[in-house]
Order: structure tokens, then sequence, then C-alpha cells
């Protein structure tokens, strides 16, 4: 399994406007104390969630509807401070979201478990963010 790192792939927050500056709570500094013995330590808690959606979707509306929850939520515009003691919110940042088209692929069901597998492979950058990412992979076409 590939492992990415997700400076590669990502747009850094680091970049934006800090919006609010917090301490650290104690089960963060864990993470990020287990980051400081191994790199890829953070692949522990990465989680993916898959949701099946059926009939028709408005891509775009989606799209729309997630940028407003991460506006919404700290915990999407956050990371940590380079000595891992404050957790840095940002404001006015990107969403991370990617659309992929596999209605065409011969082995969808397959195509489909190694996007969830490879999701989980992404080393996030604590310091420089974004700390998930959004995945839409459309399987079927809609006549």
């Amino acid at each position: 399994m590939q492992i990415t790192q997700s400076k590669e792939i990502f747009k850094s927050l680091s970049s934006g406007e800090v919006e609010l500056s917090l301490p650290s709570l104690s089960s963060q500094r864990e993470i990020w104390a287990s980051l400081q013995f191994d790199a890829k330590a953070n692949l522990c808690y990465n989680e993916s969630i898959t949701i099946t959606l059926r009939g028709e979707l408005h891509t775009a509306s989606l799209r729309e509807a997630l940028g407003e929850f991460v506006k919404r939520h700290d915990a999407f515009r956050s990371c940590f401070s380079p000595d891992g003691r404050q957790i840095i919110v940002y404001r006015g940042v990107e969403l991370n979201f990617s659309y992929l088209d596999i209605s065409i692929q011969r082995n969808k069901v397959h195509q489909l478990k190694a996007l969830e597998q490879s999701a989980t492979q992404i080393e996030f950058d604590l310091i420089h963010g974004p700390l998930y990412f959004f995945q839409l992979a459309c399987s079927r076409l809609i006549a």
C-alpha cells in the first residue's frame, strides 16, 4: 500500500489568516508526541467513512454544503503549532474535495475498495494541515 503525504495533494492551511489559537489538549499532545517517535504514526488516527447515495446528486450543491460545514467547524480548519502546544484555527480556508468518476471502470467494486483503503494511507501534515479531505466517487452513470 502506497502512503501519500498530504502536502503533495492539499493546499496548506498555514498560509491563511489565523482566527484563533488554543492550548492543545492532553489527548492531542499524545498524538503530537507519537509523531515525534514515528512520522507514520498519524496513520493510526486516520478514519475513512463511506456513504452510499442513490438517486440524483447535485455535486455543486454537495460541494457548497461541505464548504459551509468546514467554515462552521473549527476542527476542519485547525492544525498544530510547530511545538504541538497550541491548536491553530485558520479563517477562509479552501475545501479539500475531490471528485472521481469511475462509472466507466470495469471493476467498480475493486476500485471503490482501493479508494477507501488509500484514504487511510494519507500522512496528514499536522502543522500545515489540512487534517481531512472529502472524496466523491461516482460509480454509476445516471441516464
